[in-house]
């Protein structure tokens, strides 16, 4: 009776849903299954709201524009920036600095409510490529030492310039950022023109 009593109190002491390290997976598995919850929740949501409305119905853009205001709504607050960037300074020795501050800014956007102008959706496809590459940057600096370090330096500038953004020839890499004249953050899109550059390479 007691061992039965002892199964009956460790089960009803687990939580109720499973955590990826049951399932040999990294914790931030979860965040990848929310963002997978809710890329499927919106995409049923776009398959069953009509193209068009009619009489006093709301249209399909109002009620995406609701449902994200209501899933905003049950976010945390934006993280404040300053504290941050005092903590974890952007530096050459501290790469995963660099990564904490991208993905505290990107978390804190506040434009989910908001359509993508097409002049931004036009443009965005000029990024693609050097955000590829500069991300590749920063992960491996995340992980790797000195030397891999001057050595995929040396194999990313090789690869930039062939695709026609050269890095400056100082420094590594690792010393530079990609301009995109804020096309990945910024809120004045009409200030966005056609003949802006989105493409220079800045030292840190």
């Amino acid at each position: 009776m007691c061992a039965q009593h002892g199964y009956m109190s460790y089960i009803k002491s687990l939580p109720i849903n499973d955590t990826p390290e049951i399932f040999a997976l990294h914790e931030n598995a979860n965040i990848t299954f929310a963002q997978n919850e809710t890329n499927t929740m919106l995409g049923a949501l776009l398959l069953l709201q009509p193209k068009t409305s009619s009489g006093g119905g709301k249209s399909r853009e109002e009620v995406m524009e609701e449902t994200a205001k209501e899933i905003l709504g049950k976010v945390p607050k934006p993280i404040p920036l300053d504290p941050i960037f005092e903590k974890y300074p952007v530096m050459y020795e501290q790469s995963m600095n660099t990564v904490l501050i991208q993905e505290v800014i990107r978390y804190s956007l506040e434009q989910g409510d908001k359509p993508i102008p097409q002049a931004r959706l036009d443009r965005i496809v000029e990024l693609i490529e050097p955000w590829f590459f500069f991300s590749l940057v920063w992960s491996v600096g995340c992980t790797g030492d000195n030397d891999s370090w001057l050595k995929f330096s040396d194999w990313v500038r090789q690869q930039m310039k062939k695709e026609g953004l050269p890095f400056p020839e100082t420094g590594i890499v690792y010393n530079y950022r990609l301009d995109d004249a804020g096309i990945s953050s910024s809120e004045n899109d009409e200030n966005l023109e056609e003949e802006t550059e989105i493409q220079k390479v800045n030292r840190t």
